[in-house]
């Protein structure tokens, strides 16, 4: 091959690896997903609200207690 067509190769070739480089991976589609109010009801507890639980293994009481609660939109990519 000649000196000529090599360099043009590796011009095209090094263009396409640049060109798939900066394209990348096409952002997810976030799908919005609305909870109604009866599983509000069951499932959002208030600020304060606490848990105390017996580990099953070890015996040990431990306890959980809830301090924020907020509502709105939660994505599939926290930043």
């Amino acid at each position: 091959m000649d000196t000529k067509f090599k360099r043009n190769l590796l011009h095209i070739v090094c263009f396409a690896a640049l060109c798939c480089l900066f394209y990348g991976c096409p952002a997810e589609k976030q799908e919005t997903v609305y909870i109604d109010q009866e599983s509000k009801n069951y499932c959002l507890f208030k600020e304060g609200s606490y848990w105390i639980y017996q580990d099953s293994v070890s015996q040990k009481n431990d306890s959980v207690v809830l301090y924020e609660v907020r509502e709105g939109k939660v994505g599939g990519n926290h930043r």
